[in-house]
Formats: C-alpha cells, sequence, structure tokens
C-alpha cells in the first residue's frame, strides 16, 4: 500500500478546457501536475491533454466526475501510471527550459552548422520535414542543393 503513495495515473482531458480542468482539480484536493516547457516564443504542453495526477485517499471516483476530464487512461484493466522519479524529471525539464528556452526553427530563419564537413556553413532553413530535422539549401561547387539535418547539428545565427 506505501508504494500507491509514489505513482501518478495518467489522465486525459480536454485541452480546450486546462483552466476548468486545473481549477476543479485544485478544488478537490487533488495533486496534478501537467508539464509544459518553455519556447522562445510561447508556454507549451509537452503531451497536449494528458497530465498526471496523485494517487490520494479521495479515490478515483471523485477524479471520474470532475470537469474537463475525458477519461483515466488504462491499459486493458490496468490504469496507466508513472513513479515520482518520472515526475520529478519531467519537472527538472521544465525548469530547465525557463532557464534556456528551447529554440523555435521557422522555415527562413538563418542557421549555422555545427560540425561536420559543413561546419560553420551558413544558410536559411527551406523545410521542417519532421520534429528533429531541417532542410536547408546550400551552394555546393556552384550548384544548390537541399541537405537534411538533425537539429542537434544546427544553431541560429
Amino acid at each position: 500500500m506505501n508504494k500507491l503513495k509514489n505513482i501518478w495515473y495518467v489522465v486525459r482531458f480536454k485541452a480546450n478546457e486546462i483552466d476548468i480542468f486545473e481549477r476543479n482539480l485544485d478544488n478537490q484536493n487533488f495533486i496534478f501536475y501537467i508539464p509544459k516547457l518553455t519556447k522562445k516564443s510561447k508556454v507549451f504542453a509537452l503531451f497536449p491533454g494528458y497530465g498526471f495526477i496523485k494517487h490520494t485517499n479521495i479515490g478515483l471516483n471523485a477524479l471520474r466526475y470532475t470537469r474537463g476530464l475525458i477519461n483515466i487512461v488504462k491499459f486493458g484493466d490496468n490504469y496507466a501510471f508513472v513513479e515520482e522519479d518520472i515526475i520529478y524529471e519531467l519537472k527538472a525539464l521544465e525548469e530547465a527550459s525557463k532557464v534556456k528556452p528551447i529554440e523555435d526553427f521557422l522555415v527562413g530563419d538563418e542557421i549555422s552548422i555545427k560540425s561536420g564537413p559543413f561546419k560553420d556553413y551558413i544558410s536559411r532553413i527551406i523545410s521542417l520535414p519532421s520534429q528533429d530535422r531541417i532542410t536547408v539549401l546550400l551552394n555546393i561547387l556552384g550548384s544548390k542543393k537541399s541537405l537534411t539535418f538533425s537539429i542537434d547539428s544546427v544553431k541560429k545565427t
């Protein structure tokens, strides 16, 4: 039973009713956490529409009827949960993003390449094919080539 005190249930809520959901959880004395990261331009939810609620003696029945809640996530007959260590890591990541915000890369941004054969080459982003990749247009030996790089291998200039 002591192990239950260190778990957080995964819940799904209506993303457009986050304020109402948080207020209702607070009114019912639930301990909850919705991870948010800071980008240079704004704060955003790390897992849009998902959050964590700490196991308490209040019980899940009171939680089920909270306004804004869609459901408590289950896998088969078992509730999805994470241990408190994961919550601490998410909170540390959230605090780190406040100190050093995550960079937003946009089409048209000027970047330089950090390492490899194109180190210190400056170019502009022409597309964002996936979340962790960018495509740039490079002038190589008189012809223009589009190359895709990992976001980790470039920096804004």
